[in-house]
């Protein structure tokens, strides 16, 4: 996270020092749970936000301006010894670039139906960013992204190894590729696989079989329907349940119901505090779900997403990002 130049060795307490300082800046720790979404954790001194961090470092140091560049001078140091300071973001680039290629994994799972092409992504940046290569070597890759520096080259590559690359490629932000493309990559990967539906679907299948075959034995076609239908307007609708006396209906009759009176209209028990997100709701065979449809489905919308991207034409605008370069 920390660089340090030295141009002369130190010791003492002033090294001892540092060496503490060290210790603390290497024991940082990132956490989401929190409402700003950045927060650290300092060893003992429990937890800080990023602005007390950094007011603890510039406590520790004093910036000064020095042939362009922004040298940070320790004041502990004799003789204000040079100390070179770069803070994480130096590998913001590094970090995209290894999040790509941790995308590329994920999407090589999951190639398309028709074709069987899987979705590729590269990092490619403007020459205005040879211009600015300083800037976009040590800023944040969000603000080289949103002053259009860098994007997201997205491409297909077929079974047979041909590739669409510089021929026909759609552009994503960075925003994007962070806020869809890659959470949708790992949403994807998340899911249960193959083996594990049908080894799940095996279990369940033998042990509701021979239940499902008594309780169906008792019952006529008659009393089937009747426990389908809505007890006041005997419609086959999805129904509702209330949750203090276990009574149903359909969602018409119950909104219809709940305008005229406060309780229910089978045992009159009193429904004056009950909310409507506290509400039941039966969920029909034909209504539920299984893994891997849901899994389809998520995948179509991907892919989706992928062909609402605009389409690039080639040209020599944007050049595929090299690190070398950097």
């Amino acid at each position: 996270m920390w660089a340090w130049d030295w141009s002369r060795n130190i010791s003492g307490r002033v090294c001892r020092e540092y060496d503490d300082l060290i210790e603390v800046l290497w024991n940082v720790v990132v956490s989401n749970d929190c409402r700003d979404k950045w927060r650290w954790t300092l060893d003992e001194d429990g937890e800080f936000k990023v602005k007390t961090l950094t007011g603890l470092i510039e406590e520790k140091t004093f910036q000064v301006e020095s042939d362009g560049h922004d040298t940070l001078w320790n004041n502990l140091v004799p003789k204000k010894v040079n100390i070179f300071v770069w803070k994480a973001r130096k590998d913001s680039l590094k970090v995209l670039e290894a999040d790509i290629q941790h995308a590329n994994t994920l999407a090589s799972d999951f190639p398309r139906e028709y074709d069987g092409a899987c979705v590729q992504m590269r990092m490619s940046y403007s020459p205005a960013a040879q211009f600015f290569l300083f800037f976009v070597q040590w800023s944040d890759c969000h603000l080289a992204g949103a002053l259009g520096l860098l994007r997201i080259l997205i491409f297909q590559v077929y079974d047979d190894g041909t590739t669409t690359m510089s021929t026909h490629e759609r552009k994503a932000s960075i925003r994007e590729f962070y806020g869809i493309i890659y959470p949708s990559l790992m949403q994807l990967q998340s899911g249960m696989t193959d083996s594990e539906e049908r080894n799940q679907k095996k279990v369940c299948m033998e042990r509701y079989r021979k239940r499902e075959n008594e309780d169906y034995s008792h019952c006529s076609d008659i009393d089937i329907e009747r426990e389908e239908e809505c007890g006041i307007c005997m419609e086959m609708n999805s129904k509702l349940v209330l949750p203090k006396c276990n009574h149903s209906m359909c969602s018409n009759c119950y909104n219809d119901w709940r305008t005229r009176s406060l309780s229910c209209p089978f045992c009159r028990v009193s429904l004056k505090r009950v909310d409507s997100s506290e509400l039941w709701v039966y969920v029909d065979y034909k209504e539920a779900v299984d893994v891997a449809t849901i899994t389809k489905e998520n995948l179509k919308r991907f892919f989706m997403y992928i062909d609402k991207l605009p389409l690039i034409v080639p040209d020599s605008n944007f050049d595929t990002y090299d690190s070398h370069l950097m």
